[in-house]
């Protein structure tokens, strides 16, 4: 991820119940463990399902002929 005030990173997305179990499950990973990684936690609120995101658009709105 890039952002204009920042230098570019990684994003990762966790599924924990607090950033601070997020930041403990981090603190284990290989670079954490050698003090190698820098992280900011975000907490995210609920997600939309994915079918949402990838779901084809009615017919409607992809057909011009679907109003006529």
């Amino acid at each position: 991820m890039v952002l204009p005030d920042r230098e570019p990173g990684v994003v990762f997305i966790v599924k924990t119940t607090s950033t601070a179990e997020a930041h403990e499950l981090l603190e284990k990973l290989p670079l954490g463990v050698a003090g190698m990684m820098e992280f900011e936690l975000i907490a995210l609120g609920p997600l939309a399902p994915l079918a949402m995101l990838i779901a084809e658009p009615p017919r409607s709105q992809c057909d011009p002929r679907a109003s006529l």
